[in-house]
C-alpha cells in the first residue's frame, strides 16, 4: 500500500518503470489473494503500456495474462475474455516468444470456462494446461503441482472426485518427499483431496 501510494503521488518515473511496478504491485496483490486491488493497479500499468505506442513486447501481455486470471476470480467473464483475445493478439505478433508466454491463452481459455459455469470445458482446458507444463517439466515442478491443483479443483466443481483423488495423492507423494508435510503447497493438496474423499463418501 505504501508503495503504491508513492507510485501514485510521484512525476518524476520514467514511464518504463511506472509501468512495471504497477504490474508488480498488481501481481502482489493478486498473489496475496486480493483481486480488487490487484485489478486495479493492473489496470493502470496497461494503460501505460498501451501510451507508450507498441514500444514493449512481453510486458503488458505478462499483465493481459494477471488482469485475466484476476478478472475470473472476480466472476467477470467479459474481462477475462478481453484479456485472453490481447493476449493472443499480442502473441500472434511475438517472434519466438517463451514458453511462460505461449501457455497463456490455454490458462486464460481454462479461466473463462470455469469464470462462465461452464465445468466440463474448465476440466478440459484445466487438463491441457497440465499435460502441457508436464512435457516440460518434471512432477515436483512449481507450474505442474499448481497446474495439478487447478485441475483437481475443476474435477471437484464437476463432481469427479475419483479422478480428483487419484491425481491429488500422486502430488501429494510427490511434493512430500521434497517439500514436507507441513508445506502450505501439501496442505493446499490435502484439503481438497478430502472433499474428494467426501464426495466418493
Amino acid at each position: 500500500e505504501s508503495a503504491g501510494s508513492e507510485l501514485g503521488q510521484g512525476d518524476g518515473f520514467d514511464p518504463a518503470v511506472r509501468a512495471g511496478l504497477h504490474l508488480t504491485l498488481g501481481e502482489t496483490y493478486r498473489r496475496l489473494g486480493l483481486p480488487e486491488e490487484a485489478k486495479e493497479q493492473l489496470v493502470l500499468a496497461i494503460g501505460i503500456f498501451h501510451a507508450c505506442d507498441g514500444e514493449f513486447a512481453e510486458t503488458p501481455l505478462e499483465a493481459y495474462g494477471a488482469l485475466g486470471e484476476v478478472a475470473a476470480t472476480l466472476g467477470d467473464v467479459d474481462l477475462t475474455r478481453e484479456a485472453l483475445e490481447q493476449v493472443r493478439t499480442g502473441l500472434s505478433r511475438t517472434a519466438d516468444p517463451p514458453l511462460w508466454l505461449r501457455m497463456r491463452p490455454l490458462e486464460l481459455e481454462a479461466a473463462v470456462a470455469d469464470a462462465s459455469g461452464d465445468l466440463p470445458a474448465a476440466v478440459e482446458r484445466s487438463r491441457a494446461v497440465f499435460e502441457a507444463w508436464r512435457e516440460h517439466f518434471p512432477e515436483g515442478d512449481d507450474r505442474v503441482e499448481t497446474a495439478r491443483t487447478n485441475l483437481s479443483t475443476a474435477l471437484l466443481a464437476d463432481g469427479r472426485g475419483a479422478e480428483a483423488d487419484a491425481l491429488l495423492a500422486r502430488g501429494i507423494e510427490v511434493l512430500s518427499a521434497t517439500l514436507g508435510e507441513e508445506h502450505s503447497k501439501i496442505l493446499t493438496m490435502r484439503t481438497n483431496r478430502a472433499l474428494a474423499l467426501a464426495e466418493r463418501g
